[in-house]
């Protein structure tokens, strides 16, 4: 039912979205304590860097997959131009956003209120991708085992895992790491929650 490209964008998509997810909360609850030094901040800046730049690579990297999985890839902008009452229409517009407020997140230059404000509006489209593509199958009756509420929890979860998972394997790989690992800490805990929960999820 599903082709091979659909099913690469529910992966890379539902990552990217989960990755981006994680960075912007973790910037978003980081710049909130006061207690955080100047080297967390300088190595927490280098690290977020890399977590946005790779969320956006995955998003971007799913979009191409929806585009190829269209048939005809060249008339892509039909979607935004003629847009329709259905989910299909409503994901695309969100993940193009998605990839727009990430995009412009990887300028840590800008000002703290305008950077804040990125990070915001990337968290909320970013949890809206998460749960967007569990709703689109959920509502496919002629699968039985998808049309089941349960299923956008799933998703939504698997997409906020993967994306965890994605920020624990970079962390090593960005300096002075070992400065953050109160918080990195915090992401285990995080992660093994949602697993747990994700697992419950499949099972209803």
């Amino acid at each position: 039912m599903l082709g091979t490209f659909v099913v690469l964008y529910l992966f890379l998509g539902g990552a990217g979205a989960g990755a981006l997810f994680v960075a912007a909360v973790w910037s978003l609850l980081f710049h909130r304590t006061v207690t955080r030094t100047f080297e967390q901040s300088r190595a927490f800046r280098a690290l977020a860097g890399r977590l946005y730049l790779v969320g956006f690579g995955l998003l971007a990297l799913s979009a191409f997959c929806l585009l190829i999985d269209l048939g005809s890839p060249h008339r892509f902008f039909l979607l935004f131009l003629r847009p329709t009452a259905s989910l299909l229409s409503v994901g695309s517009f969100v993940l193009l956003a998605t990839l727009l407020a990430s995009f412009h997140a990887l300028g840590w230059s800008a000002p703290s209120w305008a950077r804040k404000g990125l990070e915001v509006i990337c968290a909320v489209l970013a949890a809206v991708l998460m749960v967007y593509t569990g709703l689109y199958l959920a509502w496919m009756e002629a699968v039985p085992l998808w049309n089941n509420a349960a299923l956008p929890a799933l998703f939504a979860l698997s997409s906020f895992s993967s994306g965890a998972a994605i920020v624990l394997l970079l962390v090593p790989y960005a300096r002075d790491w070992a400065l953050l690992s109160g918080w990195i800490d915090g992401m285990h805990r995080a992660h093994l929650a949602a697993l747990g929960l994700e697992f419950l999820a499949l099972v209803a």
